[in-house]
């Protein structure tokens, strides 16, 4: 089957660059925001700054790691991409847990239940057939995408994002209680955590299955 990501496959190295500088501005942006400016304005240009971070900075480092990728060889490029496939998830978890307040067991005991299995299920069927899509030779950009996409989910979770059920057009807004719950239960820690490693399986598991 075609690769969904074969046309991003060889990035252009200028809008790499472009992308990097944008990061970096954003970055010294924020910085000035946070020790420059009052409160207030800190809030909303840091903000501002922080979705150039974020928007730019995700493409530089996929982009970037995938240069990297394709300049390695043999048993190089296998370690770099091991790598950035433990360290993806390992920051993101980090950057979960430092938003809650405690990460107890007893909250990842109370989450081992049979709805788990509900969820565990739909992501690791849509793993599996998203793995049938990605590049042979530089999968990690799948398990990237997969990282990505369940810490952004966890995260707004996390902030008690809702869905609106009494908005006739549909939408969501975030609940202060659900978020102080999720920030005292370490929740969204843990559940990435699961989730994560059901997504990493799944597409390991179907790129042994294709390359056989």
């Amino acid at each position: 089957m075609t690769d969904f990501m074969s046309r991003t496959l060889t990035p252009d190295k200028g809008w790499v660059r472009y992308l990097g500088i944008l990061t970096a501005i954003g970055v010294a942006v924020l910085l000035f925001a946070d020790f420059a400016l009052s409160k207030r304005d800190a809030t909303i240009v840091g903000g501002l700054a922080l979705l150039m971070v974020v928007g730019a900075g995700s493409q530089f480092i996929f982009h970037g790691a995938t240069l990297i990728s394709l300049a390695l060889h043999g048993r190089r490029r296998t370690q770099f991409q091991v790598a950035v496939c433990i360290a993806a998830p390992v920051l993101i978890t980090l950057f979960l847990a430092s938003r809650a307040d405690a990460i107890p067991v007893q909250t990842l005991l109370t989450i081992l239940t049979p709805w788990l299995l509900i969820p565990l299920g739909i992501i690791g069927y849509l793993s599996w057939s998203a793995g049938s899509k990605t590049n042979r030779e530089h999968p990690f950009r799948g398990f990237l995408i997969a990282a990505a996409i369940l810490g952004v989910l966890c995260w707004l979770w996390s902030s008690g994002m809702v869905s609106d059920d009494y908005d006739d057009e549909g939408g969501f807004l975030l609940d202060p209680q659900r978020a102080k719950r999720a920030r005292e239960t370490g929740e969204y820690v843990w559940r990435f955590v699961l989730y994560v490693t059901t997504a990493y399986t799944m597409l390991f598991l179907r790129w042994r299955k294709d390359r056989r």
